[in-house]
């Protein structure tokens, strides 16, 4: 009985956890993940991280690409900018 009463615990945790992550998901405007009942929380994690790392690429890809439009240079003449305005660069590097 006492492992049965486990079960049923863990199986809603695991349920709030699901409705949680669906709920910042729809929170975002992202269409919620379909994550099967067999998947473990070490699953759950990993699938979280790469959500979160694939959201953080497409928005450094986006930032890129409304740089690259600003200021009319591609990402070498962006990095040669910077790389002057900080002093890493100097007057006899050639650039």
């Amino acid at each position: 009985a006492a492992a049965a009463a486990m079960k049923i615990a863990a199986a809603e945790a695991g349920e709030a956890a699901e409705a949680s992550m669906m709920e910042r998901d729809l929170a975002v405007g992202m269409p919620p993940m379909e994550i099967g009942a067999g998947v473990d929380a070490e699953m759950r994690y990993a699938l979280d991280v790469e959500m979160n790392n694939g959201r953080w690429a497409m928005l450094g890809f986006a930032l890129a690409v409304f740089l690259e439009a600003s200021t009319g240079n591609g990402i070498m003449g962006q990095l040669i900018g910077y790389a002057k305005a900080l002093g890493v660069l100097g007057p006899d590097s050639g650039f």
